[in-house]
């Protein structure tokens, strides 16, 4: 990172330091980093700086290995500002745009990933059956906060979000609301790929909330979705496949549910108090023909979760077929 980087042959030891350490066996190169967009969360705010194009009028977001392609509406979409990462777009017939981001080196995504394709295919304008193309080109190793990151993306026309194998979470540590409203209307399926680690995750509030809510028809976690430390699942499934969904598939690694009480906005007139747990499997798939599959640690018969393998705190749900 830029923190640490003098030149293509010394590391600095932060930014303010004046002592620089040589490295002989190669060359150093700054990580690219998308510029963050965590202040870019409405459907009518620009994309990745620019405000010339709404998020919810662009039908498909595109990346790409180079840069050779870019056209005259060109931006520099890196965090550095230093042309590494570009964006560029055209514009469909029905007044919708198709974005591309391009760089000759790996496109690494910021550190704050949050909102990063909120509103993505929004628009009812929006046609495009896949919002995000070559995802796999989006390294996100470095990402610690993804919240809100596919917020209604993809909410008209997607038919499927496939995040490939690259995307690695495992140094996220917030996912609230990451894919709320995610393909509302269309998505049959939402695929989280190999890499989707969970180990570090504190936060899962609404984090499939009403994701898929009309077609989607399955949903597999993963055998990385690891709730260990998570200490918030409030609303987590809440109207997750509600019309469709026939399987959620919690995995082997999701072994605890949180307990206790959260609070929001302590001390202001807008405070608030809630179960860790509470609302997380209302309206959750298709009603009388939903089962969950759970690890035997929250499996308490079918009808009923427990928190965790010492737990006598039992959940009670009458819509869903519960199975260890």
């Amino acid at each position: 990172p830029e923190a640490i980087y003098q030149d293509e042959t010394n590391f600095k030891l932060n930014d303010g330091s004046n002592t620089t350490i040589e490295f002989t066996r190669g060359t150093l190169k700054i990580l690219t980093y998308l510029r963050s967009t965590s202040t870019e969360t409405e459907a009518t705010s620009g994309f990745l700086g620019n405000t010339a194009i709404q998020r919810q009028n662009i039908d498909n977001v595109t990346f790409l290995s180079s840069t050779s392609s870019a056209n005259s509406t060109a931006w520099d979409v890196s965090a550095e500002q230093n042309g590494s990462i570009m964006a560029w777009y055209t514009t469909n017939a029905n007044g919708t745009y198709k974005v591309y981001i391009g760089s000759n080196e790996t496109i690494y995504a910021n550190t704050d990933s949050s909102y990063l394709f909120s509103y993505i295919g929004y628009s009812t304008n929006c046609t495009s059956a896949e919002t995000i193309t070559n995802i796999e080109l989006l390294n996100t190793s470095q990402a610690t906060s993804m919240h809100y990151m596919f917020y209604r993306t993809g909410y008209t026309a997607m038919t499927s979000l496939d995040l490939e194998n690259n995307f690695n979470t495992s140094n996220v540590t917030d996912m609230r609301s990451m894919f709320a409203d995610t393909g509302m209307k269309s998505m049959t399926s939402l695929d989280l790929g190999n890499n989707f680690d969970t180990k570090k995750v504190q936060n899962m509030s609404h984090m499939f909330n009403t994701t898929g809510r009309d077609s989607m028809i399955t949903l597999y976690l993963g055998d990385k979705f690891d709730t260990s430390n998570v200490t918030t699942m409030e609303g987590m499934f809440s109207q997750t496949g509600r019309y469709a969904m026939t399987n959620l598939d919690l995995g082997p690694a999701f072994t605890h549910i949180p307990d206790g009480e959260i609070i929001e906005n302590e001390g202001t007139q807008y405070e608030q108090t809630y179960l860790a747990y509470e609302g997380m499997f209302i309206g959750t798939g298709k009603q009388g023909e939903i089962v969950i599959q759970a690890p035997e640690s929250i499996y308490q018969d079918r009808t009923h979760f427990k928190l965790n393998t010492d737990s006598s705190t039992t959940l009670t749900w009458q819509e869903v077929t519960i199975e260890g």
